[in-house]
């Protein structure tokens, strides 16, 4: 629709593959549980993985993590959010074309009234099409369920 912001371009280094010298991937900074009265526990830490695929002729890079916050600045009660979410992308060396980034993410919020709300988003996008599924449950009732191609 319009008015949406829609990224039209992505520019990523480039490795020579005749020299064999890998792009320098520095490592994702740690993020600072500002203003919450919890921060995320070890089995919630970010990874960041790279992973050469030899039979494929392909490389992934895949960024994944999750987090649990409760904001101190409610009131009347606490809220939960908890977000779990993963970045793959694969580039192949022989058909750069055939090159695809997919990002997951899903948020589960539960309030102090009861609620419980689960978003979850899946977004697939190649050199040619992009691929978008999003789905909104709240207490077991679905709000959304749409699913985008283009």
């Amino acid at each position: 629709p319009a008015g949406w912001p829609v990224a039209r371009e992505l520019t990523l280094p480039v490795a020579d593959p005749a020299r064999g010298v890998a792009c320098p991937m520095p490592e994702p900074p740690e993020p600072a549980p500002a203003g919450l009265d919890e921060a995320p526990g070890a089995d919630q830490a970010a990874s960041w993985e790279v992973v050469e695929d030899l039979l494929h002729d392909t490389v992934s890079l895949r960024l994944a993590g999750g987090n649990r916050i409760r904001p101190d600045t409610v009131p009347g009660g606490r809220h939960t959010l908890e977000v779990e979410q993963e970045l793959v992308a694969t580039a192949h060396r022989l058909d750069p074309g055939a090159s695809t980034t997919t990002g997951r993410l899903t948020g589960t919020v539960d309030t102090a009234t009861g609620a419980h709300l689960t978003v979850e988003v899946t977004v697939t996008a190649t050199a040619t099409t992009l691929d978008a599924h999003a789905k909104v449950v709240q207490d077991g009732a679905s709000l959304l369920d749409r699913h985008w191609r283009g």
